[in-house]
């Protein structure tokens, strides 16, 4: 939480707006679900204090951390895990991501439950059941997190078939895994599901596809978006959500979704248009796991900005010290320092990393975790790099993990019982 210290109240982003929204008025938003706005009315006690949230959230993240040092047998995982805590908060992102009100946060405890669960030697069935559960909130909280756990199976059966390596993959983990994945689908289903083909379309508008498209096709359909070709902002973020964009002067997600079902058709019938759209998607992937600084979004949100406004409705005992925070007042320019030294904590951090792999032959449970985490970055890169837009937030929530990964190479490593990986 040294983040939301240092600010003097959480840090917010735009979307926050939106999931106090949802939350405290009990309506699913149009691009994301419910989950996270009930998690926040809940741990901030129904607005008492949204100190509440921030608070869980980073509670959560280190009792897993802590509880998987000990699935990989360290010999003191209390100390262990609480000096990967202290040095990951101090030089990497990771305090902005807990500190921060949106579901980002829970991306990297997705991750981490993925591995206590594959780790776990099933002695205590209740604590179990407990990581469970802790996985089926976690993917409900973003759709990408869905499309994350999907994108792993694969990866994993393939690491079960594997000769050379024989890491605990019981069938049944995999199916439970699978099962909860399933399960979370409803969440998403009842708004996703209905607006898939607006941020289709906002993708193609990110490219520059999109102008393309309805230079090609509009002398013959008949699409409300030709008479706006020539202004397209050429940003997925600005075309969602900017007032002025063609989105909105559409009549928003809901007036614009069946003509966008309908260029989303005619985009991937096309080979000239998918050979276009997968060129971009590879592209922005690779571009995405390299964008992960911390100062992403953090902007002022005071009068007149629906937020604040928000702020003063749902957590009014707040709004005196929201007002008065760093965040708010523009004194948060001290992370643009920092960027240059997160980066290079974690490039040291990875190739150090790297070196103990190749020096020392890991044990299975090492090898397991240390595939699940570099799965996690890679996936996340992908999924929000193909199909969201590239932005320094999205694998900012991710990035810390292989500083994390160093200390459990570094700390199961000096484990004396773990002689397969000492050989």
């Amino acid at each position: 939480m040294l983040a939301a210290f240092y600010n003097g109240f959480p840090l917010v982003y735009s979307d926050t707006s939106t999931y106090l929204a949802s939350g405290f008025e009990l309506e699913t938003p149009a691009d994301r679900p419910i989950t996270y706005g009930l998690f926040v009315r809940i741990t901030s006690l129904n607005g008492l204090s949204l100190w509440g949230t921030v608070f869980f959230q980073s509670l959560l993240l280190g009792w897993l951390a802590y509880k998987l040092f000990q699935k990989l047998g360290v010999s003191r995982p209390e100390r262990a895990s609480i000096v990967t805590v202290l040095i990951c908060t101090l030089s990497t992102g990771v305090s902005w991501v807990s500190s921060q009100l949106i579901a980002d946060v829970f991306t990297p405890i997705l991750i981490l439950s993925w591995a206590i669960i594959l780790l776990d030697k099933g002695t205590d069935k209740r604590r179990l059941v407990t990581y469970y559960v802790i996985l089926f909130f976690a993917t409900a909280m973003h759709i990408s997190h869905f499309f994350m756990t999907l994108g792993l199976l694969p990866l994993l059966l393939l690491v079960r078939f594997n000769n050379r390596f024989k890491p605990n993959l019981s069938w049944k983990k995999l199916g439970c895994i699978l099962l909860v994945t399933l399960l979370t689908f409803p969440v998403f289903a009842s708004s996703y599901s209905k607006y898939s083909s607006v941020f289709f379309v906002s993708r193609l508008d990110d490219s520059g596809l999109l102008k393309e498209i309805l230079d090609d096709h509009c002398g013959e359909k008949n699409f409300k978006m030709c008479q706006y070709k020539d202004s397209l902002p050429h940003n997925a973020v600005k075309f969602l959500w900017d007032a002025n964009s063609p989105l909105q002067k559409m009549g928003g997600y809901k007036g614009a979704r069946e003509e966008f079902k309908e260029i989303r058709k005619l985009s991937l019938n096309s080979g000239k248009y998918l050979k276009r759209i997968t060129t971009n998607a590879i592209t922005d992937s690779w571009r995405q796991l390299f964008r992960f600084d911390i100062d992403d979004g953090n902007g002022i949100f005071m009068e007149g900005s629906r937020l604040y406004e928000r702020i003063k409705q749902y957590a009014p005992r707040d709004a005196a010290m929201y007002a008065a925070s760093r965040q708010q007042s523009g004194g948060l320019s001290l992370e643009g320092k920092f960027v240059f030294y997160f980066r290079s904590v974690l490039s040291l951090a990875v190739l150090i990393g790297i070196a103990l792999l190749f020096i020392k032959k890991p044990a299975n449970d090492l090898f397991l975790l240390a595939l699940l985490i570099l799965a996690g970055v890679v996936l996340n890169a992908c999924i929000c790099g193909a199909f969201s837009v590239v932005t320094d937030r999205y694998q900012c929530r991710v990035a810390w993990l292989l500083v994390f990964l160093f200390f459990g190479l570094l700390f199961a490593g000096r484990n004396k019982e773990d002689r397969q990986f000492m050989s």
